[in-house]
C-alpha cells in the first residue's frame, strides 16, 4: 500500500507540468544580501538601540501565470536576520551582536506590470506581494557586557564576554521559533525563451512578536529586512 501510494505521489509531481498550458511554470534560484533589524520599544532604556547588520538570503521558489499576466507564487527559502543590540553611552559599552537563521516559506500573488516573459522575450518588470511563514532554526550571540558589583578605581568596569548559540531546548528568553510576516518585492528581469535572468528587491516586515509572554502592540519586538538578490529563473 505504502508503495503504491509513493508511486502516485512521484507520478503526479511527474505530470505537473504537463497539466498546465505551455511556460506556464517558472522555478527560479536567487541569492542575494539582507539588511536586518529588530523593531523594538527600547524607550525605557537609556541610551540604547538596535542597528542593521548584514546577512545572506537565498531562495528556490515555484511562480504560475494562472491569468493574463497574474501569478501566484511560494517556495523554500533560507535568510539571515542579524542585528546589533548596543548602549551608546560611553561607560557601560555594553554590545551584542546576534545571528539569526531562518527558513521561510513565502505565499505571493503578482503582477507582470511591463512585458510578460511567458509570452515574449526581453525586459521584464513584476510586482508581488503576500505573506509569509518562517521557522527560527539558529542564534548566535556575540558581545561584551560591565560587570556593575566590579568597579574599579578609574571608573570602569570588568567586562564580561559572551560568545554562544542560543539554546532552544532551555529557551531561557522564550523566544518563539513559529512566525509570520508579511513582504512585498519588485522584479526587473530579461527573458531568453525558456531562461529568464533578474534582479529583486524584497522588503519584509515581521507580524510575530519573537517572545512568547504578551505584550501591548506598541511594546512587541519584530524583525524587518531588506533584500537584494540576483536570480536565474526556468519556464516549463
Amino acid at each position: 500500500m505504502k508503495k503504491q501510494v509513493a508511486i502516485f505521489i512521484l507520478l503526479g509531481i511527474i505530470t505537473i507540468p504537463s497539466s498546465v498550458k505551455a511556460q506556464k511554470l517558472k522555478v527560479s534560484l536567487d541569492v542575494g544580501i539582507s539588511k536586518s533589524i529588530l523593531s523594538s520599544d527600547v524607550s525605557n532604556l537609556v541610551n540604547t538601540r538596535y542597528n542593521t547588520q548584514t546577512g545572506v538570503a537565498t531562495g528556490v521558489n515555484l511562480e504560475y501565470n494562472f491569468f493574463k499576466d497574474f501569478i501566484v507564487g511560494t517556495g523554500l527559502g533560507f535568510i539571515q536576520r542579524n542585528y546589533e543590540y548596543k548602549k551608546t553611552d560611553n561607560i557601560t559599552g555594553t554590545h551584542t551582536l546576534y545571528k539569526n537563521n531562518f527558513m521561510n516559506v513565502p505565499l505571493n500573488v503578482g503582477l507582470y506590470i511591463f512585458n510578460n516573459p511567458y509570452k515574449e522575450n526581453g525586459v521584464w518588470l513584476k510586482i508581488q506581494g503576500g505573506v509569509y511563514y518562517e521557522y527560527f532554526t539558529r542564534m548566535h550571540r556575540k558581545g561584551e557586557y560591565p560587570i556593575f558589583a566590579q568597579l574599579q578605581k578609574d571608573g570602569s568596569y570588568i567586562r564580561a564576554q559572551v560568545n554562544e548559540t542560543y539554546d532552544f531546548k532551555r529557551n531561557e528568553n522564550n523566544l518563539k521559533r513559529n512566525l509570520f510576516g508579511i513582504e512585498g518585492t519588485g522584479e526587473i528581469g530579461y527573458s531568453f525563451k525558456k531562461i529568464d535572468v533578474f534582479a529583486s528587491y524584497t522588503y519584509q516586515y515581521g507580524l510575530t512578536d519573537i517572545y512568547k509572554a504578551k505584550t501591548s502592540s506598541n511594546r512587541k519586538s519584530r524583525r524587518i529586512s531588506n533584500i537584494i538578490s540576483l536570480g536565474i529563473a526556468y519556464k516549463f
